[in-house]
């Protein structure tokens, strides 16, 4: 996953823990029709915590392909500000907007193959598309010796003890549209 702040680079992330990724889609999946056969394994989310940036990826794999279609989000984020529901809901939501939209067009449209800025919800957020294989990458990464696998770092500590998941899932629950 490609960081978009200058500052992410040689930084340290945390991966969002993998109940959040399944709770982003399971919202996703129960408030928007997505015209996407065995959506709910060929429908993959990923997030990375950085120290000021906090991304989202959509992935849609179709079976049998290589080729991947990723809808990446990127918003900046500040660990005092403890609003980082908030701003995943808001990457969420402009990210199924451009989903949407990709899957409504049938591909036949210009996606931002680089960082675009975008205001939603009063915010700046930075939004790409990308056609790589997460999957396929980390093997190859692997195979050639070249580093090592995406692994999670060991979970932040502003958000030890804090119970993430209720607060988010009422938070979805709530602004399901």
């Amino acid at each position: 996953m490609i960081y978009r702040n200058e500052n992410s680079k040689d930084k340290r992330f945390s991966l969002l823990p993998e109940d959040f990724n399944s709770l982003i889609k399971q919202n996703l999946l129960e408030s928007i029709d997505l015209p996407i056969e065995n959506l709910e394994s060929n429908f993959l989310v990923k997030g990375r915590i950085y120290p000021e940036e906090l991304l989202l990826r959509f992935s849609l794999i179709e079976k049998g392909r290589l080729k991947c279609h990723n809808f990446t989000g990127s918003i900046d984020y500040d660990k005092e500000a403890g609003d980082i529901i908030d701003r995943t809901q808001n990457i969420m939501e402009a990210l199924a907007s451009m989903m949407m939209e990709f899957l409504e067009e049938q591909g036949d449209i210009d996606m931002p193959l680089d960082w675009h800025e975008y205001s939603f919800d009063d915010r700046k957020i930075f939004l790409m598309y990308s056609t790589e294989n997460d999957a396929l990458e980390e093997e190859a990464k692997l195979l050639l010796g070249e580093e090592e696998a995406e692994a999670p770092d060991s979970t932040p500590e502003e958000f030890l003890g804090h119970d993430f998941f209720k607060e988010a899932e009422e938070k979805f629950k709530s602004n399901i549209h």
